[in-house]
């Protein structure tokens, strides 16, 4: 017998829209990997959160429940306390998905990891970051493992990184530092082969962290006149680590761009042009990002999810990026 499979949508009645999840459910249902007879989707809104008819929903011990989450409002700490309530100590069948940004800043991060960790054993916590679920990531960690095993993936062999991400949208480009380029620097810089070992992606962020003490890096604004805003970030982390000192990982972010990009390029000294990584060619899959992602949810893998603790270095790098951001942004204007 199949499990049965009961998605909670939260947030305002037009989520699901905006996260596209709609269209990616179908994809799943097309290609087998759940069953329209095993599955159901609520929408929930502030009203009917903890309606008697969703209580009986909640206490179906035999169901795989999922918390789809885009935020974590005092609604949504009393819906998690609800369904507690209601399924006593039967916990293990419960998964939360949560779609980044996590959290509004910093603080509001630790919060929802606080709060969440009360209810929730850390795997069963799916952070969603679509860039992870592109077959670019796996081209990237291919790329690695080939030239590590020739002993090429180090200073000796690589002048530079660049990543490139930028949309047509109109937003912040600093959430594309955090959702994107720093995520992608953690496989170019570990030593695994993948992205499996929570602790080497730790240590990896933890030597990005590291890096703002050595006065090296460097992030700037470019500003758009006529939106009188700004649009384009530019910025250098330069590694402080015997593998990786002296090579320079170039960040690009943009928001408002004539073209959309989404590129990782790696300048070998020995080639003449450098490697490109095009992840807008989401190549040789069946299924898209988003449909990767919830399959692997669905199966309990974690490996293109982050941990609590990763969310949070991200979060505390960020920091450090708009420290340089708005040190350079007031350079600029007292030069002026």
């Amino acid at each position: 017998m199949k499990t049965k499979r009961i998605f909670l949508l939260t947030g305002n009645k037009d989520i699901g829209v905006k996260a596209n999840l709609y269209p990616v459910i179908n994809e799943l249902f097309e290609n087998g990997i759940i069953s329209r007879n095993d599955f159901e989707l609520i929408q929930l809104d502030s009203e009917n959160l903890i309606s008697t008819d969703i209580s009986k929903k909640h206490m179906m011990e035999d169901a795989e429940l999922y918390l789809y989450l885009t935020e974590l409002s005092e609604s949504v700490e009393k819906l998690i306390k609800h369904i507690f309530f209601c399924r006593g100590i039967v916990q293990n069948n419960i998964k939360v998905i949560l779609e980044s940004p996590y959290g509004k800043d910093y603080e509001d991060m630790v919060r929802m990891n606080h709060f969440l960790g009360k209810y929730f054993d850390d795997n069963q916590i799916f952070r969603i970051e679509h860039c992870l679920g592109n077959t670019g990531t796996d081209r990237l960690l291919d790329l690695k493992n080939k030239e590590s095993i020739n002993g090429r993936w180090n200073k000796d062999y690589i002048e530079e990184f660049q990543f490139i991400f930028t949309e047509k949208e109109t937003g912040n480009p600093e959430k594309i530092l955090q959702t994107h380029i720093l995520q992608l620097m953690i496989p170019c810089i570990t030593d695994e082969p993948d992205l499996e070992d929570e602790g080497e992606k730790i240590n990896a962020l933890e030597t990005i962290l590291d890096s703002f003490n050595t006065g090296m890096n460097s992030f700037e604004y470019k500003r758009n006149s006529e939106l009188k805003k700004e649009i384009l970030i530019y910025g250098k982390i330069s590694i402080d680590s015997g593998r990786w000192r002296g090579v320079d990982f170039r960040l690009t972010a943009g928001k408002c761009m004539p073209e959309k990009r989404a590129e990782v390029h790696i300048k070998f000294k020995n080639l003449q042009h450098p490697v490109i990584i095009d992840f807008l060619k989401n190549e040789n899959r069946e299924l898209s990002v988003y449909a990767t992602l919830l399959k692997d949810c669905f199966a309990g893998k974690k490996q293109r999810f982050l941990s609590a603790e990763e969310a949070e270095l991200l979060w505390k790098i960020q920091n450090n990026i708009k420290k340089l951001l708005d040190k350079n942004f007031m350079e600029n204007r007292n030069n002026q």
